[in-house]
């Protein structure tokens, strides 16, 4: 008897279901699918096999990064490479500034997810 009453109440309110499609599709395409990719990490892969035929070897990869004696000097220019990033921005923003015609600033992207934008919001 609930399965009458819920396939009634679907198809009576078939419009909302409908609006409520669009964003669970969004969901799925761009925050779960790309998901699938980030198991390469935890895998020896091997293009020939594939994500799923390549051999499971967990935090083997982790390890050994971080075990290695280039990890720190890695992160450290992943760092500098970020801050001149966000100083490049800025200062081409504030070169230009708000009478430059922008009706907000330009947005990029950059490696940190800071962007110009959102230090705009501080002055």
């Amino acid at each position: 008897m609930e399965k009458k009453k819920l396939a009634a109440r679907i198809t009576k309110n078939y419009e909302l279901y409908l609006l409520l499609l669009l964003p669970i599709l969004y969901l799925i395409i761009f925050r779960y699918l790309p998901m699938y990719g980030v198991q390469i990490a935890f895998k020896d892969f091997k293009a020939v096999d594939g994500i799923w035929g390549s051999a499971w070897v967990g935090l083997k990869w982790f390890k050994k990064f971080f075990t290695s004696y280039k990890s720190i000097l890695a992160i450290k220019n992943s760092f500098i490479i970020s801050i001149y990033t966000m100083t490049a921005e800025n200062l081409v923003f504030i070169s230009h500034g708000r009478d430059a015609g922008y009706p907000t600033p330009p947005v990029q992207i950059s490696p940190c997810g800071i962007t110009a934008a959102s230090l705009y919001s501080l002055f």
